[in-house]
Order: structure tokens, then C-alpha cells, then sequence
């Protein structure tokens, strides 16, 4: 795995809590698995915590250190995934452009993952095994 921030989670495993160090200095930030409407899917919820401490997903203060906090998710997602076995993970992005850059990080780390997760594609209706190819709404991966 490439290098990673350390991440420090709550008392549920479910947030994981890390610093930016970039340009503009550090940052903090959240990465938390929300649960959903459907039993073991949780959505993968990433941004940075604002004054109140409360996660913001707008923010975007551009620290110059996107491979790293990447690689801090991953981390983050096989804590998680540890502790919570039977969990799907589901990921998206608000706009096309970011669902774009999140296929390229998969593509990216495929190789390091592919043996611990399935990783699969929103494909509108259903979900397909993940595919460079075939353009998406969103993922999600499930420990093997």
C-alpha cells in the first residue's frame, strides 16, 4: 500500500478521523461509513471537518496531497471492512467529473486490493463487476 496518513477511528469503527499535510497546512478530515436502507450497505462518506468538527463533504482546500489521502480511504476501508466482514462499501461523487477521477484511483490500486475486495460498478439498474470500460455512477467493493 502506498503511503497513508494515520487514521484514528471511533468507538464503533465507523469514522476515521486523519490530518491533511499539504501546502496550505494541516487540515483535518473524516472518512465515515453511514449506514443505509439496506442491511451491511453503508456509504462511504469522505471530507473535511469544519469548524464545528462536523464533516463537510463541499470543502475543498486543495493540500496538493490527493495520492495520499486516496491511499488514507483505502486504509481507512480496510479497518473498516475488518471489523465489519459482511459489509458493502458504496462510493460516489456529486458530479461525473469526480465519479471520472474516483474510477481512475480504482484503476490505480486495483492491483493492491483485487485480492482482498470484489470491486463493483453502479451500472443505472444493476451492479457489474468493476471494468475500466463501462462508465458509471458509482462502486462498491465487499471483502472477500
Amino acid at each position: 500500500m502506498k503511503l497513508n496518513y494515520p487514521i484514528i477511528a471511533n468507538l464503533q469503527g465507523t469514522s476515521f478521523d486523519f490530518m491533511s499535510q499539504g501546502n496550505n497546512g494541516p487540515i483535518p478530515k473524516r472518512i465515515s461509513f453511514k449506514t443505509t436502507e439496506y442491511d451491511e450497505i453503508y456509504n462511504l462518506v469522505f471530507g473535511e471537518l469544519g469548524l464545528t468538527g462536523e464533516l463537510d463533504d463541499t470543502l475543498n482546500t486543495h493540500n496538493n496531497d490527493t495520492e495520499i489521502i486516496i491511499a488514507t480511504i483505502i486504509s481507512a476501508i480496510y479497518a473498516f471492512t475488518a471489523s465489519h466482514p459482511s459489509a458493502w462499501v458504496f462510493a460516489s461523487g456529486k458530479t461525473a467529473i469526480l465519479v471520472r477521477f474516483y474510477k481512475i484511483m480504482i484503476q490505480k490500486y486495483l492491483e493492491e486490493i483485487k485480492d482482498d475486495f470484489n470491486v463493483y460498478e453502479d451500472i443505472e439498474i444493476y451492479w457489474e463487476k468493476y471494468g475500466v470500460k463501462i462508465p458509471c455512477d458509482g462502486f462498491v467493493v465487499r471483502r472477500k
